[in-house]
């Protein structure tokens, strides 16, 4: 064993596959990085106004005056 300035006796470590770790760090920051993409899409996506919903007036349509409807009476409208 060989002894270093302080004494220390140094030991060889085991070599790690630097290619084998260098691979999950990418693989890891790539699913990170699409997980953060989706996310963000879908806080953009709820949070966004929605564009494809017709205004109130738009759905409702004039059957005449509410005075015109008595208690107890109801009518019955076709709606196309």
């Amino acid at each position: 064993m060989a002894q270093d300035k302080n004494g220390d006796s140094s030991q060889e470590q085991p070599v790690e596959h630097p290619g084998r770790r260098s691979f999950f760090e990418r693989f890891f920051k790539a699913v990170l990085g699409l997980w953060g993409a989706v996310f963000a899409g879908v806080v953009l996506y709820y949070v966004k106004a929605p564009s494809g919903l017709q205004a109130f007036e738009e759905k409702s349509m004039r059957v005449g005056p509410l005075s015109d409807l008595n208690v107890g009476e109801a009518r019955f409208v076709a709606h196309e």
